[in-house]
């Protein structure tokens, strides 16, 4: 119904962007998203004659996003340490076990580089 109610905008003159729209595949019943983008077309005297319509497929990014929130979930509840480290040693992310089990805040933490990463006493958690 929301697809409608856009294009009908449209056709009233107004300009509508739908983000993250769902739609579902006739013929596969696959699920995709769009970000869509309505625009009222007119003539050259100003009369609207008609309606541009724009979508772009954000499926692949959605499911990205969604396997990266599991990915969040995991490394934010496991009791390993996980550190992600840029090809110049800089620690750029690290999970709570990591910043509990080297002692660190947070920002200190991302503040240094793998090679200056130091544990007075290991931890038990």
């Amino acid at each position: 119904m929301q697809k409608m109610i856009s294009f009908i905008d449209t056709l009233n003159g107004r300009s509508v962007i739908a983000k993250n729209q769902r739609y579902v595949l006739p013929k596969t019943g696959q699920e995709v998203f769009f970000d869509t983008y309505y625009s009222p077309l007119y003539s050259q005297i100003g009369e609207i004659v008609g309606g541009l319509v724009i979508a772009r497929d954000i499926s692949e990014r959605r499911q990205a996003e969604e396997k990266l929130k599991h990915y969040q979930i995991l490394c934010e509840h496991t009791c390993d340490i996980i550190l992600f480290i840029r090809n110049d040693c800089q620690i750029i992310e690290a999970n709570n076990a990591a910043i509990k089990a080297y002692g660190y805040s947070r920002e200190e933490l991302l503040s240094l580089k793998i090679q200056n990463l130091q544990v007075s006493q290991p931890r038990n958690y």
